[in-house]
C-alpha cells in the first residue's frame, strides 16, 4: 500500500515539474510582432449633420387677383425659359373698358381740335381780307381769341388723355408676368389662380443647389461662414459634392411653434450650404429633397496618425504598445479626430515611436521580436 502511495507521489511531482517548465519556456519565448511608425500627415476636425437637399433658385408665381383673370399660360412643365420670358397673361374687363372710353374721348377732342383749327384759319382769313376794315377786324379778332382759347383747352384735355393711355398702357403691360430667372418650368398650377397659398407656376435652376441642416447650439460657436463642406447623398454611395457654409441662423427654428418648458434645453439653428462646384453635369444624379450628409470642417491641421488596431481602448483609456530594447513597453496617448481607419494622435507618441500594429497578445515587459516584413 505505501509502495503505490510513493509512487503517485513521484507521478505528480514529475508531471508539476513539466508543466512548469513548459510554462516557463513559454514565457521566455519571444512574441514576434509588426510595428509601424505615426505618420504626420494633414487632419480635418469636421462636424457631421444630416441635411436636405433644396434648390438655391426657385421662383414660384403666385395668383394676382387686383389684375383680373388669367387670360393665357404660355409655357409648360419641362420647358426651359429665359428671364423675361412671357409665362402667362391676365384679362382685366376694367381696363378693357378704360381702353374703349379713353380712345372715344380722344376721337372727340382730335374732331374737335380739326374742327377749332379750321375755324382759326378761316378767322385769320377772313382778317386778312378785311384788314381795311377796323370794326370788323376787332369783332373777328375777338372770335379768334375765343376759337384760340377753346383750342388750348382741346389740346390740354387730348395731353391729358393721352397721359392716361400710357398709364392704362403701363397697367396692361403688366398683366403679361415673365419668368424672373434663366430656367426650368417645374409645374403649373391653373388652381393657385383661386389659392393664394398655392403658386400657379414654379420655376427653378436645376444647375444651383444649395443645402440645408440645423445645428445645436452648443455647435454654432464652432461654425462661421465660408467654412467648408463635403456633401454627400444617400442615395448616391460614390459621390461627393464640395460646398461652403453660406449662413447661419441668429434666432431657433421654430422657435415661436415651441413652448420653451426647460431654459437648459438645446435650441437648433438652421445651417444653408451652397454648393461651389460650377459643371452642371456635377448635378444630373440629384434631386431636390434628397437626404444628405454634411460634413463642416471646422480645422485643418497637420497631426500624426496611427492604425486604430493598434490602439487598446479601456473605458477612457487609450494605451499604445512601443518597442524599445527588445521589450513592449504601454504608452497612453490621447485621441484626436478618428480618420476612418486611421486616429490622429495629439500627445503621447512621436513619429520616432516603433508602435506594435496589433497588440492582441502584447503585455506588458514582454520580450518581442520585431517583423521583418
Amino acid at each position: 500500500m505505501k509502495r503505490k502511495i510513493f509512487i503517485t507521489v513521484i507521478i505528480v511531482f514529475i508531471v508539476v515539474v513539466f508543466s512548469f517548465n513548459v510554462l516557463k519556456a513559454k514565457n521566455t519565448e519571444d512574441v514576434t510582432v509588426e510595428v509601424i511608425y505615426g505618420e504626420e500627415e494633414e487632419v480635418k476636425e469636421t462636424l457631421s449633420i444630416p441635411g436636405v437637399l433644396e434648390l438655391k433658385n426657385e421662383e414660384k408665381i403666385y395668383s394676382e387677383t387686383e389684375k383680373g383673370t388669367v387670360k393665357e399660360v404660355f409655357v409648360k412643365a419641362g420647358e426651359k425659359v429665359k428671364q423675361g420670358d412671357p409665362v402667362l397673361e391676365y384679362e382685366d374687363q376694367n381696363l378693357s373698358k378704360e381702353r374703349r372710353q379713353h380712345n372715344l374721348s380722344l376721337q372727340s377732342v382730335e374732331l374737335s381740335l380739326e374742327s377749332l383749327y379750321k375755324q382759326k384759319h378761316s378767322l385769320q382769313d377772313q382778317i386778312h381780307k378785311a384788314k381795311e376794315d377796323k370794326e370788323v377786324v376787332t369783332q373777328l379778332t375777338t372770335e379768334l381769341d375765343q376759337v384760340e382759347f377753346e383750342l388750348h383747352n382741346a389740346q390740354i384735355e387730348k395731353d391729358k388723355i393721352m397721359l392716361e393711355l400710357e398709364t392704362l398702357n403701363t397697367k396692361e403691360e403688366e398683366l403679361e408676368v415673365t419668368s424672373p430667372i434663366d430656367g426650368t418650368v417645374l409645374t403649373v398650377n391653373l388652381k393657385g389662380s383661386q389659392d393664394m397659398n398655392e403658386p400657379m407656376v414654379t420655376i427653378a435652376n436645376l444647375s444651383q443647389y444649395s443645402a440645408s441642416g440645423v445645428v445645436g447650439e452648443d455647435e454654432t460657436v464652432h461654425i462661421k461662414e465660408n467654412d467648408e463642406a463635403v456633401i454627400q447623398a444617400d442615395v448616391i454611395d460614390d459621390k461627393k459634392w464640395a460646398g461652403e457654409v453660406k449662413s447661419i441662423g441668429y434666432t431657433p427654428v421654430n422657435s415661436d411653434a415651441v413652448e420653451v418648458q426647460d431654459d437648459r434645453a438645446s435650441k437648433q439653428y438652421a445651417v444653408d450650404i451652397e454648393f461651389t462646384e460650377d459643371e452642371q453635369e456635377q448635378y444630373e444624379q440629384l434631386k431636390p429633397g434628397f437626404k444628405l450628409l454634411i460634413d463642416i470642417i471646422l480645422e485643418k491641421r497637420r497631426g500624426l496618425t496611427i492604425p486604430r488596431e493598434s490602439v487598446v481602448c479601456e473605458g477612457q483609456s487609450h494605451t499604445v504598445f512601443v518597442v524599445e530594447d527588445g521589450k513592449a513597453v504601454s504608452k497612453e496617448v490621447e485621441y484626436g479626430v478618428r480618420l476612418g481607419e486611421k486616429v490622429e494622435v495629439i500627445s503621447g507618441l512621436t513619429g520616432e515611436d516603433a508602435v506594435v500594429r496589433n497588440p492582441e497578445h502584447v503585455k506588458e515587459g514582454m520580450e518581442v521580436e520585431v517583423s521583418n516584413d
